[in-house]
């Protein structure tokens, strides 16, 4: 009743431009204002930090290991999880890694889970090649399931090295500043929780702390695998 009486006073211009409101804000994407969390390897560690998301993401896991279902039992449909993976699949054989592709889709289609697949970016390294190719594959598989949005980050775009981490693999917080942009373009995610890059570094005061600070920045960028 209150609805309608402040219908009514409205005038037709305001009329039409409360209801044009309504109509956007039920149309908008399920996914904008979903809790984020970010799954997979140390690479979607660092995404974790540019984006200010929660994160289940750990070192050396790979589209063949055991680690990436642990974590999507993890999960349920509320949340929408950014998955960094494929780096620990391309340092190596790619071959046959096509079925452990085919056993996470599944688990993610029983289960009526949403996921933003986040592939191997490019690397500076001669194994690039399974880069690109692991990055093909998984652009063909991911492209054919709508709860899966597959962004490719493989292009030479990420290989510049003001981005990249001394080992060539990992990233600089810009590169993964920039990684999470891409992220977000391809998928149409915004992640509401999101916090400035600085105000999660940990706050070190004095000079007997300089050792740990720098023992941060490598857990984080430069190890020789994700």
């Amino acid at each position: 009743m209150r609805f309608q009486r402040f219908w009514v006073s409205l005038s037709p211009l305001r009329q039409a431009l409360v209801a044009a409101a309504l109509l956007v804000a039920a149309s908008a994407p399920a996914a904008a204002s979903a809790k984020v969390i970010i799954l997979g390897d140390s690479i979607g560690v660092g995404l974790s930090l540019a984006g200010g998301s929660d994160r289940l993401a750990h070192n050396s896991v790979a589209i063949r290991s055991a680690d990436i279902l642990n974590q999507l039992r993890r999960i349920d449909s509320s949340q929408v999880a950014v998955v960094s993976l494929g780096t620990n699949d391309a340092v190596g054989n790619i071959k046959g890694v096509d079925k452990a592709i085919d056993t996470i889709v599944d688990y993610v289609q029983r289960n009526n889970l949403r996921i933003v697949w986040m592939g191997p970016p490019c690397v500076l390294k001669t194994w690039n090649t399974n880069v690109v190719q692991l990055d093909r594959l998984l652009q063909d598989k991911l492209r054919r399931h709508a709860q899966i949005t597959y962004v490719s980050v493989a292009d030479d775009n990420f290989c510049d090295r003001s981005l990249r981490a001394a080992d060539g693999v990992h990233f600089t917080m810009k590169g993964y500043g920039a990684l999470w942009s891409r992220v977000k373009e391809k998928s149409g995610l915004r992640d509401d929780r999101a916090t400035p890059v600085r105000a999660l570094q940990p706050a070190y005061t004095s000079a007997s702390t300089k050792k740990k600070k720098k023992k941060y920045r490598a857990k984080i960028d430069t190890r020789g695998s994700a």
